[in-house]
């Protein structure tokens, strides 16, 4: 047995030998008694060393840690040749009564006079598990707010959306039984202007509160909107069963629910479909907020219920794929471009590419309102490919005329695409048959297409940026949205949903995920772009927070390319933006207009678009104009 005695008559040489390390080294012997310890005891437990010597390592360690860590020591003292066999983390009293977190970093066995004990290298890791700590409660607390309403704190439509999705993959006989069904209500925005926000949420909140006691045991409540309530009923639930809480759901619109506001008259109507597996979780809760709309068509005071009909919405949408067809064949189908610019300097930093028909009967004609008849066809990949060969030809074109002072370009990507099979190659064709260089190209996905496939998409999403593209994720906060999939992703870009930047600062919820998103891009190293920016006092919030740049109806609709070419054209050769820095309103607003004078001589911009261009409020931008239509500067 080695004594602590004979390991004393080394310490003088091992202190020499370690006294300048940061680490804690310990000789233990067999008896578990301490015969050596280091200088740097005294920094990391506040006790000198000659305290800790002689006496059991047991009455330093805390009680549930020194199991594992006597289990170690005598694995290691079993030979000389053996090795820790994982490390351990203890935790060892200080001298004011305090823990330090201790790493057992190296454990070798010794000998001194023919006997065994292990020497042991403590490294102290208190801050870091503080801060591991600290990041779990952060990652809980955004993972929390991204998959619940901030109102009600119920969860959310994209974790409602997560919980059907794995029921449909786990248990697909159950989820083919599943009725859900919702009670929306009609008239929230009628109780904000009546009673205040404050009070209107209030009663909001206690309308889940009694929902939650009135569905039946085994149900899932969550929330698609502020009033719109989902109730995922238990697999097997009966048809009466669902007529009873039809009928009780449709009863709490005439019970008292906030003390403040007691005789409230709320309009609540109720909607019920089905899950359907085969169409997917997001198309069956599209189909329920349709049941509750059409439910509210036929009254707005008294409660109704309406089934979905789903077989005439499949209908109308294989009546539409034909003309789909046609019209890719026919050259109908053209990408416009809405410009993206800089938060602080207003310059324009890119465009998203995005899809219109141009319909020979109805004009321009958004995606979404012919791409979804198609997202289930091959034709989807067709048409993927199509935007991808067009946007590389533009970005290829800009690159060779404004060369590093071209815009960047970000094209979507649908879930077929991914899940059809080297798409990264796809991308590779196109950006060598245009000549583009990929570093302008940015490719927009959500989280959801993004992890449709693990690993085969995070495998080609990566091969995508090895060639020098980026990588966007759109609708941010819809989808799964955690620091997981973030982490897994490893996207440059990163795109807040259009849903949260319409309510920034207005509703407490969404402007507390639009900050949490804008410093999580930041954490992360991505550049956060807010989508559908729509008002001076948005954009104002949204530099406030930190956010890199905007996208939205408050700077451009998208437009074709020639109009795209004229923003461009009109973008200074150097500096900032127009207007940022010019002391002279009058001036800055004559140029901002001017400047969407060029996109369409026929368009005119209104007074938030000429403010945020110039970068001033919208009032200094109202008397600008004034000023110069006396002056006859502007019609």
């Amino acid at each position: 047995m080695l004594c602590a005695r004979e390991i004393r008559r080394s310490s003088q040489l091992l202190s020499a030998a370690l006294g300048a390390t940061s680490d804690v080294v310990v000789i233990i012997d067999d008896d578990g008694v301490i015969g050596y310890a280091s200088p740097a005891a005294e920094r990391v437990l506040g006790r000198p060393a000659r305290q800790l010597r002689d006496r059991p390592v047991s009455e330093f360690v805390h009680d549930d840690d020194r199991d594992a860590l006597f289990d170690l020591l005598a694995h290691v003292s079993v030979g000389l040749s053996a090795r820790s066999p994982a490390v351990v983390r203890v935790r060892a009293e200080r001298a004011d009564g305090r823990w330090a977190e201790l790493e057992a970093a190296r454990l070798e066995p010794v000998a001194v006079a023919g006997q065994t004990g292990v020497m042991v290298v403590l490294r102290d890791v208190t801050a870091l598990v503080q801060t591991e700590r600290d990041l779990d409660r952060v990652r809980a607390e955004y993972d929390f707010v991204a998959t619940h309403d901030a109102v009600t704190g119920l969860p959310n439509r994209a974790e409602l959306e997560r919980r059907l999705d794995e029921l449909c993959e786990h248990d697909l006989d159950a989820a083919r039984g599943t009725q859900m069904v919702m009670a929306k209500v009609l008239d929230v925005d009628e109780l904000r202007e009546r009673y205040g926000a404050h009070d209107a949420d209030a009663v909001v909140r206690m309308l889940g509160r009694a929902i939650r006691t009135t569905v039946t045991p085994g149900a899932f409540v969550a929330v698609g909107e502020t009033g719109e309530f989902v109730v995922v009923n238990a697999p097997g639930t009966s048809p009466t069963e669902l007529d009873e809480l039809t009928e009780q759901l449709t009863a709490l619109a005439d019970q008292p629910l906030c003390e403040r506001i007691p005789h409230v008259e709320l309009s609540l109507v109720v909607g019920r479909t089905d899950l359907v597996p085969e169409r997917g979780a997001a198309a069956s809760v599209d189909q329920l907020v349709h049941a509750a709309r059409w439910a509210s068509a036929g009254s707005t005071r008294s409660p109704v219920v309406h089934a979905t009909p789903g077989r005439d919405d499949a209908r109308e949408r294989l009546r539409l794929v034909p003309d789909v067809a046609r019209a890719f064949a026919a050259d109908e189908l053209a990408l416009h471009y809405q410009p993206i610019r800089d938060a602080h300097s207003g310059r324009v930093a890119g465009f998203e590419g995005l899809l219109r028909w141009n319909h020979p009967d109805d004009g321009v004609v958004c995606a979404s309102e012919f791409l979804p008849a198609v997202e289930g066809t091959a034709l989807i990949v067709d048409i993927g490919d199509f935007v991808l060969a067009q946007g590389c030809a533009q970005l290829a074109r800009w690159q060779r005329r404004y060369g590093e002072n071209a815009p960047s370009l970000a094209l979507n990507v649908s879930a077929r695409q991914l899940r059809n099979g080297d798409f990264a190659g796809r991308v590779y064709n196109e950006v060598a048959r245009s000549g583009a260089d990929p570093a302008g190209l940015c490719l927009e996905l959500t989280e959801t297409h993004a992890l449709e496939r693990e690993p085969c998409a995070l495998a080609d999403l990566a091969r995508v940026r090895q060639l020098g593209a980026s990588i966007a994720l759109d609708d941010f906060g819809t989808g799964y949205s955690s620091l997981h999939h973030l982490q897994r992703i490893a996207a440059d870009v990163l795109k807040i949903d259009r849903s949260f930047v319409r309510n920034v600062g207005i509703d407490t919820g969404a402007t507390a995920i639009v900050r949490a998103a804008i410093e999580l891009g930041a954490a992360f190293g991505m550049t956060t772009v807010a989508e559908g920016v729509t008002t001076v006092e948005q954009h104002r919030l949204l530099l406030a927070m930190g956010c890199d740049r905007i996208q939205g109806f408050l700077i451009a609709p998208a437009v074709p390319a020639e109009l795209a070419e004229a923003m461009l054209r009109a973008e200074p050769s150097d500096g900032p933006g127009v207007g940022v820095d010019d002391p002279e309103k009058d001036v800055d607003v004559l140029r901002a207009r001017g400047r969407l004078a060029l996109i369409d001589e026929q368009y005119v911009p209104s007074e938030d678009e000429v403010a945020a261009l110039a970068g001033m409020t919208a009032d200094d931008a109202r008397s600008g104009l004034t000023r110069l239509r006396r002056r006859g500067s502007v019609t």
